[in-house]
């Protein structure tokens, strides 16, 4: 039923939250997972020209595309040791945007993530990103609220 399953993480405890369900998914149904981690560009995008090309901001952006790397390495092998297939994708992007784009252009057929929303009065509140992919998505989508973390 799930052959690809794209599971977006930020390097955080409460994003990995969503890891234990998605690898009974893919135990089930035999998926490769897919682990993704987008550098929101939103700051970098309202950043005047002058500064964005200074060689800090190019060095910050390779240095946190290589932590993220390594991160999302650590976290497909641990995946693998527990026999589930997996592979990782980043990306310096629009979160929202990306997610929804990378899902549909590359086969997957679930995608998970938790949400960092806030409860209101009169029910619970999405965050951004993961309301933003329920929306856009015509995939299906698991969401799981995450418990509080240090991190």
């Amino acid at each position: 039923m799930f052959s690809k399953i794209l599971v977006c993480l930020d390097g955080s405890e409460r994003a990995e939250q969503v890891l234990p369900s998605v690898k009974e998914i893919a135990r089930r149904f035999g998926s490769k997972v897919v682990l993704l981690q987008v550098f929101d560009i939103t700051a970098l995008i309202q950043m005047p020209a002058q500064l964005l090309f200074k060689p800090y901001w190019a060095g910050q952006l390779r240095r946190e595309e290589d932590g993220a790397r390594d991160y999302l390495e650590r976290m497909r092998k641990r995946l693998e040791e527990e026999g589930v297939e997996a592979e990782t994708a980043t990306f310096q992007a629009l979160p929202d945007e990306i997610i929804v784009r990378y899902a549909a252009d590359s086969g997957v057929d679930l995608i998970a993530m938790t949400t960092y929303g806030r409860r209101r009065r009169g029910g619970a509140v999405l965050g951004s990103v993961a309301e933003h992919v329920l929306r856009r998505s015509s995939l299906p989508v698991l969401t799981l609220r995450p418990e509080e973390t240090k991190t």
